[in-house]
């Protein structure tokens, strides 16, 4: 079986005081996927500043074991911080396997700009795009509309990556709203990882969860990176189809993607999940994963 490369551009914060920990589930995800080939992570900021971002997710690799067996690469500090180290090795790593790599962007996504910027065959020699962010309409959580963190980072990167003509799919927010991560499944999460996996990413998740039951009333909470990192992997799973895109900049910069349907014009087309059609083999596929990354990372 061939592997899919696969880069994942992140703006991991799991770990620092009330910040989301889907970035790291979604790494973990990956490392259980025996089909991918995981390149290396790049930062970006996003979900906190890249100080945040890169010091956790620094973390995150020492408490895994991978700061050897995988490339970590400092990122896109604001819009006007692109051309930094991770545009380099994205566009580097396209450029020694043209075709054949997967990059995840689950964060802002001006590394990805960055790299264009510096070679510009990078977006047509990727082997495509997965983007998780931007909505399809008003995103609201437990009765309050939430705003979009992700193409609104840096809506100008967003549009010049959606007008590329490059493959290009979209896993909105929208989307991920059916994928909650209960308690139950928390705990039997933590029991298969074991004892040292359990510590780091047990109490990260839990003050997580505390977070949003204490803001949105939710009984656990949304796994927004983990779904784009499952439609990557197993896009059986999910109903999807290819949109014209005709957002204005005014809507990026809202995270606000509108749709036209039939294709066609001179609109970009991106593809688009709809709906996740089978949520019990979701949450097994999912749980799998990360059991197996367990297993691989913690043989004892």
């Amino acid at each position: 079986m061939q592997r899919q490369k696969v880069i994942l551009d992140c703006d991991n914060t799991m770990g620092l005081d009330g910040r989301d920990v889907d970035d790291a589930l979604a790494l973990l995800y990956l490392l259980g996927r025996p089909e991918v080939e995981l390149v290396g992570v790049t930062t970006t900021f996003g979900n906190g500043t890249l100080e945040e971002v890169q010091r956790a997710t620094e973390r995150l690799f020492e408490a895994l074991g991978i700061r050897d067996r995988l490339s970590l690469v400092r990122g896109a500090a604001s819009p006007d911080d692109r051309g930094g180290p991770a545009a380099r090795f994205l566009a580097g790593a396209v450029r020694s396997s043209p075709g054949r790599i997967l990059i995840l962007a689950t964060g802002a996504p001006s590394n990805l700009y960055g790299a264009r910027q510096l070679d510009e065959r990078f977006f047509t020699h990727a082997g495509g795009f997965m983007l998780m962010g931007g909505v399809t309409e008003p995103l609201v959580i437990g009765g309050r509309s939430m705003d979009e963190l992700n193409l609104s980072s840096d809506p100008e990167a967003a549009r010049i990556l959606i007008g590329s003509g490059a493959p290009v799919s979209i896993v909105t927010g929208n989307l991920c709203l059916p994928a909650l991560l209960d308690a139950g499944r928390v705990g039997r999460l933590l029991r298969g990882l074991g004892p040292r996996l359990s510590g780091v990413f047990g109490p990260p998740i839990e003050r997580w969860a505390a977070r949003m039951r204490e803001r949105c009333g939710l009984r656990g909470f949304h796994l927004w990176d983990v779904v784009a990192a499952v439609y990557l992997t197993t896009p059986e799973l999910f109903e999807d189809r290819t949109v014209s895109l005709v957002s204005t900049p005014d809507d990026l910069a809202r995270g606000l993607l509108r749709i036209e349907e039939p294709v066609g014009g001179s609109a970009p087309c991106v593809r688009m999940p709809t709906r996740i059609c089978d949520m019990d083999r979701f949450w097994k596929v999912v749980m799998r994963a990360w059991l197996e990354a367990g297993r691989i990372l913690d043989p004892a």
